[in-house]
């Protein structure tokens, strides 16, 4: 168990910026998730952390060590890969043995570190099977219990549970994340769902064209996004562009184009009277009300589309003048029809508000 330290990494290829002065640390026994969507550098970081890559500028550190320069083999981390990457032609032992018989591990310290292993990812039954014979889970435990043997100082994941359907990827990231703070391993994991992020991470760091966007914990991430790109990534949200008519310490008031309407927030973020502001609104934090408050935050529209989903309804509202708007509507009591007109309140805290420094 170590901890982990980039100081202003920066890697290209070619003319291209793929990772961009990139700074984070994660600490002893820590899972550090690198969050972004796809080409945002997060897979490159990885890399560079493994050792596959070499920074063009900045250092990496495990603890107090330099290892930036150092090869792959002479750092002890191990990588789960998207694809498993197991053998075809090898059993589940031999797999998971493999980084053993390279260090010329004895024989009898491979059974007893592979019956080790594989009783942790709850496959000591299936030692004798073959890869092609196992589920998607079954080979990614395999592959887990693959880096685990090693007994590594750092534990890398890319993207590894992407091949698996969507009940099994809720049973193995609970898994993971269970394993990883039994064995008090510090761990990078590289994800581009937002839900598996949150779910499984101690810390977050949310990258977008190479360089980091936010860093926190995942409640802080979740309920305060420093900029629009993190408020729209994290989870299903809403975007519209209001004008900005006042600013007040962390209140504002911002007008509602084509109607004589405002919309007040409390959750500000570098906005300037006049100029436009990039609002964030949650599907679960809109309610909808069928006849107008003038002393509430209201949004007026039109019901355009209607989708039942068991415990909430999801209705795509057209704006009055304005773009369409998703909400989560959970108080089914009174049924709503195509083309109603309904008025979306929100509170000023759930008004995120940006101006164009924090876009």
């Amino acid at each position: 168990m170590v901890e982990v330290s980039l100081e202003n990494v920066t890697k290209k290829f070619e003319e291209v910026v793929a990772v961009d002065n990139v700074s984070f640390k994660v600490r002893e026994g820590e899972i550090l998730t690198l969050l972004g969507p796809s080409g945002c550098g997060k897979s490159t970081t990885l890399r560079t952390i493994a050792g596959f890559y070499f920074p063009d500028s900045g250092k990496v550190y495990f603890g107090d060590k330099d290892i930036t320069n150092l090869p792959p083999q002479d750092r002890n981390t191990a990588m789960v890969f998207q694809n498993y990457a197991l053998w075809p032609h090898m059993s589940v032992r031999d797999n998971v043995t493999y980084g053993l018989k390279l260090r010329k591990v004895p024989r009898e310290e491979q059974e007893r570190r592979a019956k080790e292993a594989l009783k942790m990812v709850q496959m000591g039954e299936f030692v004798d099977r073959m890869p092609l014979k196992l589920s998607g889970g079954q080979q990614q435990r395999v592959a887990v219990a693959r880096c685990l043997i090693v007994n590594p100082d750092v534990l890398l994941m890319d993207e590894p549970l992407s091949n698996l359907d969507a009940k099994l990827r809720l049973e193995t990231r609970k898994d993971i994340r269970d394993l990883v703070k039994e064995l008090s391993l510090t761990a990078i994991y590289v994800t581009h769902d937002q839900e598996e992020a949150l779910s499984i991470s101690d810390y977050i760091v949310v990258m977008h064209e190479g360089r980091i966007r936010q860093t926190g914990k995942p409640r802080d991430i979740w309920d305060n996004p420093e900029n629009s790109f993190v408020g729209t990534f994290i989870g299903e949200a809403n975007l519209l562009e209001l004008q900005v008519k006042s600013v007040h310490d962390s209140n504002a008031t911002l007008e509602i184009p084509r109607t004589d309407r405002s919309l007040a927030s409390e959750y500000v973020k570098r906005l300037e009277i006049g100029k436009k502001a990039r609002i964030v609104l949650r599907p679960e934090k809109l309610r909808v009300d069928l006849e107008e408050d003038l002393n509430a935050n209201h949004l007026p529209g039109r019901v355009k589309h209607l989708m039942y989903h068991g415990t909430y309804e999801r209705l795509t509202v057209k704006l009055t003048g304005g773009p369409d708007v998703v909400v989560y509507r959970s108080e089914l009591e009174t049924p709503l029809k195509v083309g109603q007109v309904v008025y979306l309140r929100v509170k000023p805290r759930d008004v995120l508000a940006f101006g164009p420094a924090a876009f």
